[in-house]
């Protein structure tokens, strides 16, 4: 280059060297592993505050805001990885799992409604912790595998007020995260708990944490139920709009993760089994199909098809994994 410049005669022309900084946008895509090792930090972290709890020690606030920042930089940079994530059920830790859940899903449905790095972060607080009350509530009765007595259940039902004392007390949270896990279970229409006098709308990341506790609960297997399958429980977040749950966010939730979410386990019209990958975002019928089985049953090197090119395939609806014994994780 410099025998270039000098050939041509160019005056008042140095060559030299440039250091280039590269500046990594928050949002950019991240990898598989980005986001299971910020799903792993967050069922590491509820179960860091479950031990803590038992010794009367409180978690640091520094602590949790890093595990939130992961979850919500990855949220923003690849939703779909994180997603699939949501899918992970452990029967023995179930609260820990939960929580993980309903903050990525939250965080989902969040980012649909405004990118505020600041908004999100406070959400993704709340929803992480939105169940920490139950942690002190005593397991035999969140474990029962029948009804709650009427003392029992009064018990449970202080857990929002009991988890928003705990989080007031951490120096540094933003106070509506501590809203959050008050409101997560007043239910838009108010009449759910713990009531107000007089009544008032739920916060908005209060109804977002709403929809994805509802989701993630019905999705999952606890001792007094079966866990629902994915379209089913879409269907009763369908029905619970403009009463338990807020419609334009339900409205909003399907279209996040489609009628059948990701990670739902599917029988097409020709009898095969396939896998959700990730929804379709302009119909949520139509999503990207991980196909696994023949229709004769027989299992097949899988094959991905977008059903929003294949016009002439739909979904019949959702099955149960166990009814087949496909493990989900081997296939995503």
């Amino acid at each position: 280059l410099e025998q270039v410049v000098a050939a041509l005669g160019l005056q008042h022309v140095e060559i030299g060297t440039a250091a280039v900084i590269e500046r990594v946008d928050r949002t950019r895509a991240k990898t598989v592993e980005d986001a299971q090792a910020a799903y792993g930090g967050a069922v590491s972290l509820m179960r860091e505050i479950d031990r803590l709890l038992q010794v009367n020690r409180h978690v640091s606030t520094t602590r949790v805001k890093g595990v939130v920042r992961s979850l919500v930089d990855n949220v923003l940079g690849n939703r779909y990885a994180m997603l699939q994530l949501t899918g992970l059920r452990n029967y023995d830790e179930y609260t820990f799992y939960h929580s993980a859940n309903v903050a990525i899903l939250s965080l989902a449905l969040g980012s649909m409604v405004t990118t505020d790095y600041r908004f999100l972060s406070s959400l993704g607080v709340g929803a992480l912790l939105h169940d920490i009350g139950k942690l002190s509530v005593d397991l035999d009765i969140l474990n029962k595998p029948g009804a709650l007595s009427p003392d029992e259940w009064a018990n449970v039902r202080l857990h929002p007020v009991h988890g928003a004392e705990m989080v007031s007390l951490l120096p540094g949270v933003d106070k509506s995260a501590v809203v959050t896990i008050l409101e997560h279970h007043m239910r838009f229409d108010a009449t759910g708990y713990p009531s107000r006098t007089p009544p008032r709308r739920q916060h908005l990341a209060s109804r977002i944490v709403a929809v994805a506790d509802s989701y993630d609960a019905m999705t999952s297997r606890r001792s007094y139920s079966a866990a629902r399958v994915q379209d089913e429980a879409m269907a009763m977040l369908a029905k619970s709009g403009g009463n338990s749950l807020d419609p334009a966010l339900v409205r909003l939730f399907v279209r996040l993760m489609g009628v059948y979410p990701p990670r739902s386990v599917v029988r097409l019209t020709a009898g095969e089994i396939g896998i959700v990958l990730e929804p379709s975002p302009s119909d949520p019928l139509r999503p990207v199909v991980r196909v696994i089985a023949a229709p004769s049953g027989d299992f097949m090197e899988p094959v991905d098809i977008d059903l929003m090119q294949a016009p002439e395939v739909k979904i019949r609806g959702c099955i149960d994994p166990q009814l087949l014994n496909i493990d989900v994780d081997a296939y995503i």
